[in-house]
């Protein structure tokens, strides 16, 4: 319980440094200016009650997987490159970390797809893209199902296939885990002739737009490669900075950010039995008639 606390306090720690150095980059280019103080300071106050719930989850869950996912069962394929020397070591860190962005970066396109697509996810990735005013602080506006979902899609299949050499470079590795924050950051910043290449606030921003044009596109977290391939890319035009949200959904309490998605399952299980019940009365008439 200790370690679990502790490492709760040195991620806030990080956290609270990471949004302090974007926000303040993002008050240079804002993409969208005067965004209210109160869906900022809501989203800072709620993100530590999620991490403390998924983070609890994934405690108790991690040991029934964790066997899958280290050897001799897991990690069959490594990704590793075993140069030495200043230059080697960071050639084989970069490398490896495109391998790993790369590979998971597939598997989190078709999660991510799914949950666009599939209205039962749907409703628990809803708190994420009801925010309105996108920003690096919103970056881990995730229902607190998101990260136990994820370690059954994407940890245990990756882990069970892949073994990758965490990189020997510090700031390679710290590259990966700043993307996700960089990605959502309320930037005006266009990444020009990257951009069919590597995701940016710009290409992230659309996969939030509020506009119908905008929706279902952009899946990819790193590589807009994804949506080309499979045909959800929307590349933005040097002014594409679209309003984000979603129309006429506003989740703006701790009790709605925390059981939104099981009131809408309750209603869509509801519907179904009700569905469901008459298609039986009909063909029961049918039958009888």
């Amino acid at each position: 319980m200790d370690s679990f606390f502790n490492g709760l306090l040195h991620t806030l720690g990080y956290l609270a440094v990471v949004y302090a150095c974007m926000s303040a980059i993002e008050r240079i280019a804002p993409a969208e200016s005067n965004q209210p103080i109160k869906r900022t300071l809501f989203n800072l106050g709620l993100t530590p009650l999620l991490l403390v719930i998924s983070g609890g989850l994934l405690v108790f869950l991690t040991p029934f997987v964790q066997h899958l996912i280290t050897p001799p069962t897991g990690q069959r394929i490594r990704i590793e490159f075993p140069w030495t020397g200043t230059l080697g070591a960071v050639a084989a860190s970069l490398l490896a970390m495109m391998a790993l962005m790369f590979i998971t970066d597939f598997v989190y396109y078709w999660w991510h797809r799914f949950q666009h697509t599939n209205r039962w996810l749907w409703a628990q990735h809803t708190l994420h893209h009801s925010e309105r005013s996108l920003n690096v602080v919103a970056s881990l506006r995730h229902h607190w199902l998101e990260d136990p979902l994820r370690l059954f899609i994407q940890t245990v299949p990756l882990g069970f296939a892949f073994f990758f050499a965490p990189p020997s470079v510090a700031w390679v590795g710290m590259l990966i885990g700043l993307w996700p924050f960089f990605i959502h950051m309320n930037l005006r910043l266009s990444m020009g002739p990257l951009t069919p290449i590597l995701c940016g606030p710009q290409y992230h921003r659309v996969h939030h737009s509020i506009l119908p044009e905008h929706h279902d596109k952009n899946f990819a977290a790193f590589f807009p490669v994804w949506d080309i391939l499979f045909g959800t890319a929307y590349l933005p035009k040097k002014n594409d900075y679209p309003p984000t949200g979603i129309d006429g959904v506003e989740i703006d309490n701790v009790s709605k950010a925390l059981l939104s998605p099981f009131v809408d399952w309750t209603r869509m299980s509801r519907n179904l039995i009700a569905r469901r019940s008459a298609k039986f009365n009909n063909r029961k008439i049918k039958t009888d008639a």
